[in-house]
């Protein structure tokens, strides 16, 4: 279990939402210092990003795959043979 301390640093980790590029508001509550079910999401309205599911603060492959981005452009991408 994080503490709220452990729970706002990672969520100051996340990069902004990949739709309309504010930062996912966290929500982090619990008795004392521990933090419960930890969260974040976008909140803003009407934002595909909003749609998504909150982004589980207390597991790193949800911080993870909200920070990791697709190359612009394509790049990186392998075009199918013709």
């Amino acid at each position: 279990m994080l503490t709220k301390e452990q729970a706002h640093a990672i969520a100051q980790q996340l990069k902004e939402c990949p739709f309309c590029g504010l930062k996912p508001t966290p929500r982090i509550h619990g008795a004392g210092d521990k933090a419960v079910n930890p969260s974040a999401r976008c909140v803003t309205p009407d934002c595909m990003g909003a749609k998504m599911p909150s982004i589980n603060l207390d597991v790193p492959n949800d911080v993870h795959g909200w920070n990791t981005r697709t190359p612009p452009n394509g790049a990186g991408h392998r075009p199918e043979s013709q």
